[in-house]
């Protein structure tokens, strides 16, 4: 019987070992591509400069079609000329969105599907930038109320990968 208890343990053991060695090198989630970094710090630096000129409505932080990280400037029209090929290195990419308007009315309840959800900003976690903004992909009931449906990314960044 003292055989197979010690028998028992050193298998327990050894399970928690391999367990406790897969998850510490299974680390986080990847931290973006490379310059993701340089690419944020060169968007936050001149955004408030860029939106000062006529014909600017947004900024952001986005992938080349190459992968790589550009700076997004967002334009009324294709007539906004001047701009920058680069901020601080970091290639930009300039795409015309018309006028951006913030909605002045509330929505109906409840929210209709494809709403923007979740917070404006990058959030850091654990040494990590995450996204927390999604869209709502569906409304789910269970016959008494209602509820929103969307990625895990966008409602919590606990079990998200």
């Amino acid at each position: 019987m003292k055989t197979h208890r010690w028998g028992l343990a050193t298998v327990l053991a050894a399970l928690l070992a391999v367990l406790v060695t897969g998850l510490a090198s299974a680390g986080g989630p990847p931290s973006g591509p490379p310059g993701l970094d340089q690419a944020i710090a060169a968007q936050e630096a001149h955004t408030d400069a860029l939106l000062a000129r006529p014909g600017v409505v947004g900024t952001a932080v986005g992938l080349g079609a190459d992968g790589r990280p550009v700076v997004k400037i967002y334009v009324e029209s294709g007539r906004v000329s001047g701009l920058p090929s680069r901020l601080d290195g970091v290639p930009v990419e300039v795409e015309v969105t018309g006028e951006i308007v913030a909605q002045l009315h509330s929505l109906a309840r409840p929210a209709p599907i494809g709403v923007s959800s979740g917070s404006e900003r990058l959030i850091v976690y654990r040494g990590r930038l995450y996204c927390t903004v999604g869209t709502l992909g569906a409304r789910v009931t269970d016959g008494l109320s209602v509820y929103a449906l969307s990625n895990a990314h966008v409602y919590a960044l606990e079990g998200s990968k």
